[in-house]
């Protein structure tokens, strides 16, 4: 997961002990594909703060590191985080992993099946490295992807690899398609084996577990510890309710409780949207002003919840790659009519 490129965002500099891995929002798979002075995707790996190299497809070296990284540490308590970029485009995967997927007709749905099971293959040796130390029994491990599969929206209209059904759209949508996403904790003899959870949880919420596993103050998080809920000793959801705001608008919102969702968010047949999640929880039906009293409630939750927040300063990378190269376009014809100006020198 990328937390900035500039050195005090670094991973090292944020809290982490050890880090392999890149340091943009994603990377190309193939060692023969990186380069010095490309763009991010191109980019060396690093290690800790050093640029390192990695001689087989990513995501089976970072799965390889993540066990040498298990057997170092073996002797005292760590927090991981093992961030793949698989599935995320480009889609690439070893020869032999697509062979495997030579039934499915589709050629994008045939590379992301591989894609998909190399990295399974790469938690199993995680979980193995785990096993290999004693420690699988003694350690929570927790898995979840960040968004929903990607949809073929208006500007990647061929991105049609994923399927997300029964829920609608995917990556970018508010709807479930794209919020709604595989959650697995794995704890054995202190979570219930094979049991499903359907209160709200958060990705925030991890954070919040581990704090509170370590024994840390966790009151300042946004989110919550899971375990007396997953453990039974707290009843109910975690959350009342779960909030989003999108930062191409502060109009572009979504509010979720157990029983209902209203959002809007300017993507065909969408827009401002209501749905009723106990009846309709594929989100086929928009009630959107005809239950003003419920609307109402989950108005004011956001709005509670959204007069804590600032308008958003950041920007996508290409944003600011534009106007970079905006500036230094601007600043070269000024310097050329300026030098127009300047006469030839001469010696006397």
């Amino acid at each position: 997961m990328a937390l900035g490129g500039a050195p005090h965002f670094q991973p090292n500099k944020r809290g982490f002990d050890y880090f392999y891995g890149f340091l943009d929002g994603g990377h190309n798979y193939m060692p023969d594909q990186v380069t010095v002075g490309g763009d991010g995707y191109s980019l060396p790996l690093m290690r800790n703060t050093q640029v390192t190299e990695f001689d087989e497809y990513l995501t089976t070296a970072l799965s390889r590191d993540a066990v040498k990284y298990i057997h170092r540490q073996q002797e005292s308590p760590f927090f991981m985080y093992l961030s793949y970029n698989a599935p995320h485009t480009p889609l690439q995967a070893p020869a032999e992993y697509i062979e495997k997927y030579k039934h499915i007709e589709d050629e994008d749905r045939r590379v992301y099946a591989a894609m998909i099971d190399v990295m399974d293959e790469g938690i199993g040796m995680v979980v193995d490295a785990l096993k290999d130390i004693n420690q699988l029994d003694n350690t929570l491990i927790i898995f979840l992807s960040d968004n929903g599969g990607v949809f073929p929206e208006s500007w990647q209209p061929t991105s049609d690899w994923a399927d997300n059904s029964p829920f609608r759209r995917g990556k970018v949508a508010l709807l479930e398609g794209g919020i709604h996403v595989p959650f697995i904790a794995h704890w054995p003899g202190v979570i219930p084996k094979g049991e499903e959870f359907t209160g709200l949880v958060s990705s925030l919420d991890i954070a919040a577990t581990s704090v509170a596993l370590a024994g840390a103050d966790n009151k300042k998080l946004d989110g919550v510890n899971l375990l007396p809920f997953l453990q039974g000793t707290k009843q109910g959801s975690p959350h009342q309710a779960l909030f989003w705001r999108l930062e191409e608008a502060p109009n572009i919102y979504a509010v979720r409780t157990a029983d209902y969702k209203y959002m809007n968010q300017p993507l065909p047949n969408v827009g401002r949207s209501f749905f009723d999640m106990k009846a309709d929880p594929y989100e086929q039906h928009n009630l959107v002003d005809t239950l003003p009293a419920e609307q109402a409630k989950l108005a004011k939750l956001w709005n509670e919840w959204n007069k804590h927040n600032t308008n958003n300063v950041l920007q996508q990378s290409w944003e600011y790659k534009a106007q970079i190269d905006k500036f230094f376009e601007q600043l070269n014809k000024q310097n050329i009519e300026q030098a127009k100006q300047i006469p030839n020198y001469i010696i006397k």
